[in-house]
């Protein structure tokens, strides 16, 4: 669990400092702030892989993730003064980190199918 967090986490970050420099509609002031809010984003999706996986099917997973990756953005957008996003580029980071979450969820299954 600590492990799949971890690589969650550095995932998260790497798109979110990649998006930070590509789009325009994201602005964040301090550097800093993005670690924070790629633990955020981490943190959300571990709590979601393991609660919802045994009942939900991967599709519904990822559909969930990319819903839930872009209210927190949006969430954090809206608490937080020195970070903002706007609602296309919210949507368009829970796409990418959706992406990820089904390579993530495809290397899992194949270790276990390996097994």
């Amino acid at each position: 669990m600590i492990l799949s967090f971890l690589v969650r986490w550095a995932s998260c970050w790497m798109v979110l400092v990649l998006a930070d420099r590509l789009l325009s509609e994201i602005a964040s002031r301090p550097p800093q702030i993005l670690v924070m809010i790629a633990l955020c984003l981490s943190f959300v999706g571990t709590a979601v892989y393991y609660l919802l996986t045994p009942a939900r099917s991967l599709s519904t997973l990822l559909l969930i993730d990319l819903i839930l990756y872009a209210w927190v953005l949006l969430g954090i957008s809206y608490a937080i003064p020195w970070f903002f996003i706007s609602h296309s580029a919210a949507l368009t980071m829970g796409l990418l980190l959706t992406a990820l979450e089904w390579m993530f969820y495809r290397v899992i299954h194949l270790q276990e199918a390996t097994k």
